[in-house]
């Protein structure tokens, strides 16, 4: 499947761990942006609440471990597939504090 995006309206971003509860609001306010995003994470049913209600013209879900670089490589590539291309990366692990000792 390959959609042709509009690059003046819109980017394709890819966000990992969208699996999360960080990832997951990421990919929402990626969408709700106007923009097309793939979310991937390392089960597929963590993914399908980032999928419920937009049009898979704009939203694409990949389950897979990108600590193994040949499903990062098959991540990139089903993207790019889909879309026609990746623009950004996006780091859906969330922002962590500690406090020092």
């Amino acid at each position: 499947m390959y959609n042709v995006v509009d690059s003046s309206r819109s980017r394709v971003l890819l966000v990992t761990n969208a699996g999360s509860d960080a990832g997951q609001r990421i990919a929402q306010e990626l969408l709700a942006a106007g923009n097309c995003v793939a979310v991937t994470g390392r089960h597929a049913t963590e993914l399908v609440g980032t999928l419920h209600g937009h049009s898979a013209e704009r939203v694409m879900a990949v389950a897979a471990d990108l600590d193994d670089p040949a499903q990062a490589l098959r991540v990139r590539e089903r993207v790019i597939e889909h879309f026609g291309r990746l623009d950004v990366i996006v780091d859906g692990f969330g922002v962590r504090s500690s406090s020092a000792a």
